[in-house]
């Protein structure tokens, strides 16, 4: 399983959000990460699904003006 080290920094604030909130740290990292995974999915542009729609996007992106 991947298991991602964190910055020190990111480990010593989340320790102390540990003791304010006395709940466990992986219990503090899955809700950050699911409000992350959430906002950035709600924001992030569709990918094309087929080769002409890639050309279509590609192709409107640049366009030049004469």
């Amino acid at each position: 399983m991947y298991t991602p080290k964190l910055a020190d920094d990111l480990v010593r604030a989340l320790y102390q959000l540990k003791l304010r909130t006395k709940k466990p740290m992986t219990v503090l990292l899955n809700l950050a990460v699911r409000e992350f995974v959430s906002t950035y999915q709600a924001q992030e542009v569709p990918e094309p699904t087929n080769q002409l729609s890639f050309l279509q996007l590609n192709n409107s992106n640049t366009k030049t003006s004469r």
